[in-house]
């Protein structure tokens, strides 16, 4: 039995985009001509659901300006976007937030992710230039770290006692002063790699899963990309699920704190992610409607409006059960009718 499962690895992501399998390459074709119009330091959400396929949206939507060269485009690329006329070359970083939310720095964590995809994916004029840059880096954000995360980025009320323990310690201005160095760096480290990176016109980081991460990480990244990244060649792109990320700030700073005001402070556009066909979704988990346990199970999944991961879900364990069902009773295939 196939397992229905559709997971963002790079087969399923191709093959999605060569067949349009859930009815959603228009929208990565409007999104992309949406980044590539974009002027200046930008912040953008994407917002949808859990399980309505916002990481796959945003790989698809990665692996496309991977797939861009000027005059060599790839037949997956002519299919999807056709003329390109307005596309830009830009550097796409992928990085996955939950995955890294056990890091006590989510600042030298996203740089790390910056750093490896520049290497694995640029052309570099001068690569030695660019690693003196990130070393230079690395350093900054070292060193003031440790009294970094002494002081929140926010100010609620129960931070402003470690606020004020902090301003005691002699090395205060020191801090400040070294906070400021990594502003200055990771800006110089972004100019280099455009710089010596073969073309690009900019960098889109793709940052995903924020809202599953533990709250404090979720906050601290945020705010990091805020106070450290206003680059006019950057563009951020959140996937989130708004609601379940206004709930995440508010476990950080209470109940009764305006999360919505506060994410509107960080997102300057909010694109919502469309929603998929689900009839074309239920041809590629193998269940076409040619017979009538999988005709029940399309209605099924159409009238309650199922997200993908919660439709592949249902769809197995339906499969699961009439397998059983057979078994138990020792009659005809269920999957015949």
């Amino acid at each position: 039995m196939k397992k229905s499962e559709l997971l963002p690895t790079e087969k399923n992501i191709i093959y999605t985009l060569e067949k349009n399998a859930i009815d959603r390459n228009k929208y990565v074709k409007y999104f992309i001509s949406f980044l590539c119009s974009v002027k200046g330091s930008t912040s953008i959400a994407l917002d949808g659901d859990w399980g309505t396929g916002k990481t796959f949206f945003i790989k698809q939507t990665q692996l496309l300006f991977d797939e861009y060269k000027e005059g060599t485009e790839s037949k997956l690329f002519k299919r999807v976007l056709g003329e390109t006329e307005s596309m830009k070359k830009k550097l796409a970083v992928y990085y996955d937030a939950w995955k890294n939310d056990n890091s006590n720095n989510p600042l030298l964590s996203l740089i790390y992710s910056i750093a490896l995809s520049i290497g694995e994916k640029a052309q570099l004029k001068n690569d030695k230039r660019l690693k003196e840059k990130i070393k230079s880096l690395g350093m900054a954000a070292l060193n003031v770290a440790e009294a970094f995360y002494k002081v929140p980025f926010g100010t609620a009320v129960d931070n402003i006692k470690s606020f004020l323990d902090s301003l005691k310690d002699d090395n205060y201005l020191e801090e400040v002063i070294e906070q400021k160095k990594i502003d200055e760096s990771i800006n110089d480290f972004l100019k280099t790699a455009l710089e010596e990176s073969d073309g690009n016109d900019g960098v889109i980081i793709f940052i995903d899963e924020l809202d599953r991460c533990k709250p404090s990480y979720a906050v601290e990244l945020l705010e990091a990309v805020k106070h450290y990244f206003e680059n006019e060649n950057i563009i951020f792109v959140f996937s989130v699920n708004r609601k379940q990320l206004i709930h995440t700030i508010k476990k950080y700073y209470g109940n009764y704190f305006d999360a919505e005001s506060y994410l509107d402070r960080f997102f300057d556009f909010v694109f919502p992610l469309p929603d998929a066909n689900m009839n074309d979704f239920c041809n590629y988990i193998a269940l076409p409607d040619d017979k009538i346990f999988n005709q029940i199970c399309r209605r099924v999944i159409v009238y309650f409006g199922f997200s993908l991961r919660i439709a592949q879900h249902f769809y197995g364990i339906a499969r699961v059960s009439a397998n059983k069902r057979v078994y138990d009773n020792g009659k005809e295939d269920i999957y015949n009718y």
